[in-house]
């Protein structure tokens, strides 16, 4: 037999539901109000009315076993024979709208636990009742009353599960082909590198010993099949069911999808999907509004998406954006909720770490309550993870985006209007009335407060609430509102006080206005390791976790957290590392240092003809050179600007060919969008010039960090502030020059702060060896006997 453990929203979702995605209908807010409104009118029943009764059953069908379980909303026992099942459904539509298109749904939900229990008390007839609650009129209530007979209830599930085997027949040869493909597969190359075995060791250990371990591996270990393979071979030898591969860069999404591809033409059937965000996949324009009325591909979605599933399963194994996009042309069917629905029947989910940790896109079908379950999880570059999850739980609300919503409703007639401007003109007078006393601060315009103001609170969900009044039944939805109304809903979802958050109002510089309120996490310790306790085990990874203890720290470990580390697989002496800590780039310093700085770049750059980087703490740094290098006619220089789309950023990387006629240099940022996850393989890169020690830029937010992590230990707060921070930077920049084993180039880090201890101490964790030097003629002397070594 084979058993399937599910619960009774499962079985009857795959079969039963019908009709449109409509998000003025199915939201985060009308579930939550659902919710609300459950308990609300179970809590007004008599003595004979039980609430949230649990239910379960063991259904057999031809070679299945079916363990279902769930919990009824209520059940009525009139008297021991006499019994009503009770489905309460709540809608902010109309109630006999939502019935009629609902009903199949909503009643085989009942009639299943209707069915449980007349089994489990050897009933001979049982009724079924459908309540339905307005959520915009709570005196709105109707009832449907259905009386079923044992057979004729019996011949109803029978049918439900003749449909539900007949999907999974299909998945479970598909599932018995996975293992056996795994059991079988064999590492998919002749040899392997130097740490791959380590690495992949180091894997099995985190599954073995359930953790989540934390691994440095530097650039050419192959880290990427190193941890995917033994968590594939886990799948079939600890009969997992899903691996999570999250990572915040395309190109790495590009790098595991070319990692399964060459496993399954070894003979692995792995069945994955490559995750693309919603503002990106979908189809509609305008983007965001998701329903029959204004997307032609949420119509009918979910009488198609089954069919459509199955049949992309049975004829491919991996789907990236493009396959998930020509299936919902072909269907006309709503790409970002397919590739979400195929989700349930891949092996591996490979995304951003959104799907995760961010509440308004955590894939709530997995991680609802990050409950265990039978899955793994591998964090790529996961450096960039306690930053990103600081971010996902920070918020603002600012009076330019209020008056850009009133100003646009303003344009708008119909229903719901009014209260809509009145909660937006009370939220504007909300910021107009505050005072600004003092701040514990240095910064001027800024005004700490101990949590989110109450009364903004209010504001907020009353505007949400009316929102959802203002959307129902109309035919199209004002942008900005629709904006605004996911931010408040995304603000007033945050944690209203907590010492682990900052709460600030933010003033103009004379202190006279209040214009903005924010919301900003300090600490995402807790938030990650929320996230990890829905998993057997994972790898946290990258090529830069440096400072080891605080990333660490940062990731969720502790002092007894697995942990490894891996050197560079490449020749040390294919890469000469310099460090001139001889020139100050303070603040303070940067005018007069400005020439010295000049000098040690081209004694570098002048030692050979071809690709560098050079990298600066800030764009208007980066400037007082550019009037310099752009008046050298040896060079070409290219200079990053502070917002640059897809295209311009690939015309930049363009200019950094092989084999260059002409020296070319670009000038770069540190932490910005070219200091990380560019791969510029072979002499598309062959120096990088670091200048300064990549501190952050002194911020009100930082400096609550420092404030926070330094309660105890003041030296520490201002390391998690600013020193660490910025020495990953710079190792992240130096990092862009090596990339493979054909590789060789020259590094040279300049600051007078590198000779100080934590520097140090993170140089040579990091490097075999590195030389220190003074003057630019000794630079470009080291510089010049690197490069003949290398003819």
């Amino acid at each position: 037999m084979k058993r399937i453990s599910l619960g009774v929203h499962d079985f009857v979702d795959l079969i039963l539901r019908k009709g449109d995605l409509d998000n003025r209908i199915f939201n985060t807010l009308s579930m939550e109000e659902g919710t609300r409104l459950h308990k609300w009118y179970q809590d007004k029943q008599g003595p004979d009315y039980l609430s949230e009764v649990y239910l379960s059953h063991d259904f057999t069908y031809g070679d299945f076993l079916l363990e279902m379980d769930g919990r009824a909303d209520g059940v009525i026992v009139h008297s021991n024979d006499n019994v009503t099942i009770d489905e309460i459904k709540t809608t902010n539509t109309e109630i006999e709208d939502f019935y009629n298109a609902q009903k199949e749904w909503h009643l085989g939900q009942a009639q299943v636990y209707a069915y449980m229990y007349l089994k489990d008390h050897g009933l001979s007839a049982i009724k079924v009742q459908l309540t339905y609650i307005s959520q915009l009129d709570t005196t709105k209530l109707k009832q449907y009353i259905f009386i079923y007979q044992a057979e004729e209830l019996e011949t109803i599930i029978n049918s439900y599960l003749e449909r539900y085997v007949s999907y999974q027949r299909i998945l479970s040869e598909m599932k018995e082909g996975r293992q056996t493909s795994i059991k079988n597969l064999a590492f998919p190359f002749a040899t392997l590198r130097a740490g791959q075995q380590e690495m992949m060791d180091f894997a099995k250990e985190t599954i073995k010993t359930s953790q989540i371990g934390i691994c440095e591996a530097k650039t050419g270990i192959g880290k990427t099949v190193s941890a995917l393979f033994p968590y594939i071979k886990a799948l079939q030898e600890e009969n997992l069911e899903k691996i999570f591969y999250l990572t915040s860069k395309n190109s790495i999404k590009q790098i595991v999808f070319e990692t399964l591809t060459r496993l399954n033409q070894s003979g692995g059937r792995l069945k994955a999907v490559f995750m693309t965000s919603k503002d990106r996949i979908c189809l509609n324009s305008p983007k965001r509004h998701c329903n029959p009325d204004e997307c032609i591909y949420a119509k009918n979605y979910y009488d198609k998406a089954n069919a459509v599933i199955m049949e992309a399963l049975r004829e491919k194994d991996l789907f990236q954006e493009v396959d998930i996009l020509r299936l919902a042309e072909e269907n006309q069917i709503c790409p970002f909720e397919l590739q979400l629905d195929m989700l349930n029947y891949v092996d591996i989910i490979v995304g951003d770490y959104n799907y995760l940790f961010d509440p308004k896109a955590r894939l709530i079908r997995f991680f609802e309550t990050y409950a265990p379950n039978p899955y793994l999880l591998l964090i790529d570059e996961a450096h960039n993870l306690p930053d990103r999850v600081r971010d996902m739980f920070s918020s603002e609300i600012d009076t330019l985006e209020i008056q850009k919503v009133l100003s646009s409703l303003k344009k708008e007639k119909g229903k719901g209007l009014k209260p809509l401007k009145e909660d937006l003109a009370v939220l504007l007078s909300f910021f107009q009335q505050q005072k600004f006393t003092s701040s514990s601060s240095s910064y001027s315009q800024v005004q700490e407060e101990a949590s989110v103001p109450d009364n903004l609170i209010d504001i907020l969900q009353g505007f949400i609430g009316h929102g959802r009044k203002y959307m129902k039944g109309r035919k199209s939805i004002n942008d900005e509102f629709l904006s605004f109304y996911y931010l408040a809903q995304q603000f007033v979802s945050l944690p209203p006080d907590d010492k682990r958050f900052a709460y600030y109002f933010t003033y103009s510089p004379d202190q006279k206005t209040c214009f903005k309120f924010s919301l900003s996490c300090l600490d995402p310790r807790f938030l990650i390791k929320a996230g990890y306790q829905a998993f057997r085990a994972g790898l946290c990874f990258s090529a830069t976790l440096s400072p080891k203890d605080y990333f660490v720290d940062l990731l969720g470990g502790n002092k007894d957290s697995l942990t490894l580390y891996l050197p560079s697989p490449f020749d040390p002496a294919k890469c000469l590392v310099m460090v001139d800590p001889f020139i100050s780039t303070k603040f303070r310093d940067r005018d007069n240092s400005l020439g010295k700085i000049i000098d040690v770049i081209l004694a570098v750059v002048n030692g050979k003809i071809g690709n560098y980087f050079i990298f600066f703490p800030s764009f208007e740094y980066m400037m007082k050179f550019r009037t310099f290098f752009e008046g050298m006619e040896q060079f070409n220089c290219y200079f990053q600007s502070s917002s640059m789309e897809e295209g311009e950023r690939n015309a930049f990387l363009s200019h950094f060919q092989r084999a260059p006629k002409k020296t070319n240099l670009g000038f770069i940022v540190l932490g910005g969008i070219f200091a990380e996850g560019i791969d510029l393989a072979d002499d598309r890169l062959i120096g990088a010039i670091i200048v300064s020690i990549g501190l952050p830029k002194l911020n009100y937010i930082s400096d609550r960090i420092q404030t926070y992590f330094g309660e105890d230990n003041p030296d520490l707060g201002y390391s998690y502030a600013y020193i660490y921070p910025g020495i990953n930077r710079v190792f992240q920049a130096a990092g862009r020059v090596i990339r493979g084993e054909n590789d060789q180039g020259v590094i040279l880090y300049i600051d007078t702060r590198y000779d100080y201890s934590v520097y140090r101490t993170n140089l040579n964790a990091n490097y075999v060896s590195y030389k220190k030097f003074g003057t630019p003629d000794f630079i470009a002397d080291a510089v010049k006997k690197f490069w003949e070594k290398k003819k």
